[in-house]
Formats: structure tokens, sequence, C-alpha cells
């Protein structure tokens, strides 16, 4: 006859095993159990790489109104700056992913905050009201904290607000966990775009955190940098003290090692930096020669 003792043990011993093969109780899985326990993703658009969770981008609309209203207390009201209300919020969102599933910005758009700046003008008079500035921010991959696109955030509309420039939500560009190298980034290349769009009548703004958010490869950033400064864009660094415009001579620019101050008064078109080392009168990344030393 069976041991009824060891049947029940070879029992236990089955039901170990089955277990184990989930992955989840077995120290040393295979990697077919790692692959077959491993939730697939979803599968997204080449342009959706960027793009946030509703959530997070329900945070980043919240934190946009409460600094904003406490900013500007005179937009405070229900047709710019209203209540974080879920609504609010919601209808934010939306509008942040339908600009974000567009290849182009539509510069049409800014035909819709003509009412925004008749305000500014009302409340601030003509002549010292604030300017329209676009922003973007960026964190590089999956396993970085969202924070810290709230973060940059703040730290660029409380710049914008010294300067007298008001950020509206429509041009406020984000991509979440990509990377610098990465030059396809659908919210970058938006805000470039804004940003011209901007610029057709006055000198336009661009604020971003620090220099690396906004490329990390090298020649990317002198491309940019050379393309906006030829469009009347200001592009303004917050945390590294960042300034590249075109109507200075004197343009401060330290993102590289490799760039200081330039000091050349005969750089006539406000060049961003000059190289160490470089010869005199060799042109600059700008195509403006060095002053004689």
């Amino acid at each position: 006859m069976q041991n009824p003792h060891h049947a029940e043990c070879r029992q236990q011993a089955n039901r170990q095993a089955a277990s184990s093969t989930d992955g989840f109780q077995n120290p040393h899985p295979s990697q077919e159990e790692i692959i077959r326990r491993t939730p697939p993703r979803p599968l997204r658009h080449s342009w959706q790489r960027g793009l946030p969770p509703d959530e997070e981008l329900g945070r980043l609309a919240r934190e946009y109104l409460a600094l904003q209203r406490e900013l500007w207390p005179e937009l405070a009201d229900a047709d710019w700056l209203p209540e974080p209300h879920p609504e609010t919020v919601a209808h934010m969102v939306q509008a942040f992913k339908d600009q974000y599933a567009q290849p182009q910005f539509d510069p049409q758009k800014l035909n819709t905050l003509e009412r925004l700046t008749a305000r500014l003008n009302r409340i601030y008079g003509k002549q010292q009201s604030p300017a329209l500035a676009c922003c973007y921010c960026r964190y590089s991959c999956d396993n970085s904290d969202p924070v810290s696109i709230r973060d940059q955030l703040r730290n660029i509309l409380r710049r914008a607000r010294q300067e007298l420039q008001f950020v509206a939500w429509a041009l406020v560009f984000a991509d979440y966990g990509i990377s610098g190298l990465d030059c396809n980034r659908r919210g970058f290349q938006l805000a470039c775009q804004a940003a011209e769009a901007l610029a057709t009548s006055a000198e336009a703004t661009f604020y971003i955190d620090d220099y690396t958010r906004a490329s990390r490869n090298t020649l990317e950033w002198l491309r940019l940098a050379a393309r906006l400064r030829q469009q009347n864009v200001r592009i303004i660094g917050v945390s590294d003290g960042l300034t590249c415009r075109r109507s200075s001579a004197r343009c401060s620019c330290t993102p590289w090692p490799c760039v200081r101050r330039c000091n050349t008064s005969s750089c006539g078109s406000g060049c961003c930096g000059e190289w160490r080392g470089r010869p005199s009168g060799a042109r600059c990344w700008a195509g403006c020669r060095s002053a004689t030393r």
C-alpha cells in the first residue's frame, strides 16, 4: 500500500515546483520564464515616445495653474488662469495631447492668444505689456523622476515673470523619457517652431531650464542656436545662465567647457561664445570673426 505521508509530500513538492515556474519564488528564473511573465508594453506610434500618461500631464497642468495664478494675479480668472478643477485640468491635458500629435506647429494657434494679448495691454499698458514666450522641458529616460519636469517648469515660469514674459499653456512643450541625444523629439521640434512663429513681429523668447534639456548633441546645439538666433529668438537657460540673442553684441553662453564669454565688441551679430585657443581672426560657429589680440 502507498504511504499517505509520501503521497502528501509528493503533492507538496509538485505545488512548489508549479509555483516556482512563474518566476516569483524561483531565485534563478530562466530567460524563458522572465519573458513569459513580463507583460508586453502597449504599442505606440513613434511620435508618442515622449508623450507621458494623462496622470502626469494632469499634475503638470495643476502645477502650471497654481504657480501662474500666484505670479499673475491679474489673470487669475475663468478665462486664462482658472481654478484647477478636474474639468479644467482634463481640457488642458487634451489640448497638450492634441498639439503633440501634430507634426508641425500651427501658427494659427497664436491667433487664439490675441484676446490674451489685448487683456495684457489693458492691464499693463501697451508700452509695458508682457510679451508671449514659449518653453521646453525634458527628462532623459523612463527611470528618471517625472517631478523633474515640474521643477523645470517652475523655474522657467518664475524667470519669465521677472522678465515680463507670459508663457501660455499652449506654448508649453515637453518630452518625457527621451534622451537629449535624440534630435527627433516631437516636443522639442514643436517648441522650436513655436518660437520662430512668435518672432515674426518682434524678438521672441525661448526658455529652457538648462542647455542640456534642449540637446546633449554639441553639433545639434550649435545648429539650434544659430537657427533661432537668425530667426530673432532669444534663448534663455534659467538654471545655468545661458543667454543667446541676436540683437546683442555681447552674449554670454557657457554651455561647454571649451566656450567662454564673448568679449569681442567687434562682433556685431552677437555670437554666443569664443572657442578657447582659436587663432586671431578665425571664425566662430556663428560666422563671426574673433577680435585681434
